[in-house]
């Protein structure tokens, strides 16, 4: 048996509901960033419990579906907010990092490519017939 995580799933529904109505209100960035970082910071409680977290497949994607809700695809890289990434509260620059460290977790170790075996034997005297055509 798993180790529950913490917050529950269903806590992090509830926040990534609250996060969506909230974000569909069209109030200024700065009201939605005071009223959006202690969700995310709910949200980052998942991030020291990462390898329980990937046994859940509807919990991981409930973490992707807030960083669609907060980040724009396809990269991901700009935020509904229109701000620099250094100028967003802590808890949403935490929230990136923990997305990276799940998107690695989820690939696993990086197995090396296994190098092509090429045979190297040549017969005695195949160079000399090789060769013997150019002089």
């Amino acid at each position: 048996m798993s180790t529950p995580l913490k917050p529950s799933p269903q806590t992090i529904v509830a926040m990534k509901n609250s996060i969506q109505n909230t974000l569909s209100t069209g109030m200024p960035a700065p009201n939605l960033l005071t009223i959006l970082t202690p969700m995310v910071q709910t949200v980052n409680e998942w991030s020291t419990q990462i390898p329980v977290l990937l046994e859940s497949v509807p919990s991981t994607n409930h973490v992707f579906e807030i960083r669609s809700l907060i980040f724009n695809a396809p990269r991901f890289t700009e935020n509904v907010f229109k701000l620099p990434f250094a100028e967003l509260p802590l808890p949403f620059q935490e929230f990136m990092t923990f997305i990276h460290k799940l998107i690695a977790a989820q690939k696993g170790p990086k197995d090396k490519p296994v190098p092509k075996v090429r045979n190297t034997y040549y017969p005695p005297g195949s160079f000399s017939n090789v060769f013997s055509r150019f002089l």
